[in-house]
């Protein structure tokens, strides 16, 4: 029997999530693009800034240190790759006023070309993620030539979808001794999450800790993913707390 499982049958189990409200916590929530492959050519923040409850809106703009990789954005900066991907979040005193903020947030795009949504597509535009791997033994051609039967046709696989106990969370908690910042996040890989926030807010690392219980689900998913909601949502942190300054705030 699983060592924790009697605690996730009750709902002993204390996840990110269950942890109580800290004082003048604030929720976030993300702005994702509903577009894939296109230029930003505006977004509009007036109509969310106005609600009742919205404390503030994080973009790019705000990050003190590394945007991400140049392959990946922690924010989007100028372009969007793909539906989904993150472009900026909404701080606001509930979740309820943070998640009904971002929908009054506007964002114009205008799409590119090629337009490559399909691996047909892909093939014909010659768009790969990474370079072709080939198992190969021997003569392939001339081995073809002589084969009795070849079978040919096609495979499509879609996408695969787990469903985690616990979504991906993140707490962050500023601490004005000494510029540390405590996160309690729900991850595989607390290394990453701490490395990731060291060079987002551009501070050193030991002045980041991360606390893990338990996570709630994983299957790889929070490896890398969770590194990004606990940057953003370290960027907002500090943001309220003081602007970085030297590697202080």
């Amino acid at each position: 029997m699983h060592l924790s499982g009697l605690k996730h049958a009750t709902g002993e189990a204390m996840f990110c999530d269950d942890i109580p409200r800290v004082e003048k916590e604030l929720f976030m929530a993300l702005v994702t693009s509903t577009r894939a492959h296109a230029k930003i050519i505006s977004i509009d923040l007036s109509k969310a800034l106005e609600l009742p409850g919205v404390v503030d809106v994080i973009t790019a703009e705000d990050i003190p240190g590394t945007n991400g990789t140049e392959d990946e954005k922690l924010l989007a900066v100028d372009e969007v790759l793909c539906v989904g991907q993150i472009i900026c979040a909404v701080a606001a005193e509930t979740d309820v006023q943070a998640k009904r903020a971002i929908e009054e947030i506007k964002i114009t795009y205008e799409d590119l070309e090629p337009v490559i949504v399909t691996i047909e597509d892909a093939i014909k535009h010659n768009s790969f993620l990474c370079p072709e791997k080939k198992l190969e033994q021997g003569n392939i051609e001339e081995a073809f030539e002589k084969v009795d039967q070849i079978v040919e046709g096609e495979v499509h696989v879609g996408g695969q979808e787990h469903f985690y106990m616990e979504t991906q969370r993140v707490l962050v908690i500023p601490k004005t001794e000494d510029n540390e910042l405590d996160i309690y996040v729900s991850t595989q890989d607390p290394a990453h999450v701490q490395k990731t926030v060291s060079s987002t807010l551009n501070i050193p690392s030991n002045r980041i800790t991360c606390h893990v219980k338990r996570v709630g689900g994983g299957f790889g998913g929070k490896v890398g993913k969770s590194a990004v909601f606990g940057a953003i949502a370290a960027v907002g942190a500090i943001k309220q707390t003081g602007p970085v300054v030297g590697g202080e705030w």
